[in-house]
């Protein structure tokens, strides 16, 4: 059976176990995040977009399973509307959990901070992850040909959120 992921709040101090999901176990770094990632890690590390007004705020998430950082999810709102972001350890994938995280996330989105879209970041050469957004309900809605990104997003369904659905 499939033990569930929680998320819960990053907080500075948890700075080593963020990092710790892109280190091998000899401590050298293995994995070159792609550009999203790397936005995603410096919105992790650096803090929240301070200064660019109450409209823009981060929330960022370590994803644990038995205590053990396997993974982390960001939602950085741009006024009624947001980007979110996963990532899950290369030993934790293809289990579920990154689709368990998502799901998360959109609820939080959606439902906590009252988004009213949500909208993703992708290079169009990752079928992967193009698919993975897609089972998730993401369609894409643009290509951005300076950066070579898909611009995936999904809007908010009353239908996937009802009261029953909400923890």
């Amino acid at each position: 059976m499939l033990n569930h992921v929680s998320l819960i709040p990053y907080r500075r101090n948890d700075r080593e176990a963020f990092l710790s999901l892109f280190r091998n176990d000899a401590n050298e770094m293995y994995y070159q995040p792609t550009l999203e990632i790397r936005g995603m890690a410096r919105r992790f590390l650096e803090g929240s977009h301070e200064g660019y007004g109450k409209n823009w705020t981060d929330k960022n998430y370590l994803a644990l399973l038995d205590r053990q950082v396997i993974g982390c999810g960001s939602i950085a709102r741009r006024h009624s509307n947001g980007e979110i972001s996963c990532y899950v350890h290369p030993d934790y994938r293809r289990r579920g959990y990154g689709s368990e995280i998502l799901e998360e996330l959109l609820r939080k989105g959606f439902s906590e901070m009252n988004l009213t879209e949500l909208y993703s970041f992708c290079l169009p050469s990752s079928r992967q992850e193009l698919e993975f957004l897609s089972r998730l309900g993401f369609t894409i809605t643009a290509k951005d040909a300076l950066m070579r990104l898909s611009i995936i997003k999904r809007t908010f369904s009353i239908s996937a959120y009802t009261p029953a659905y909400v923890c």
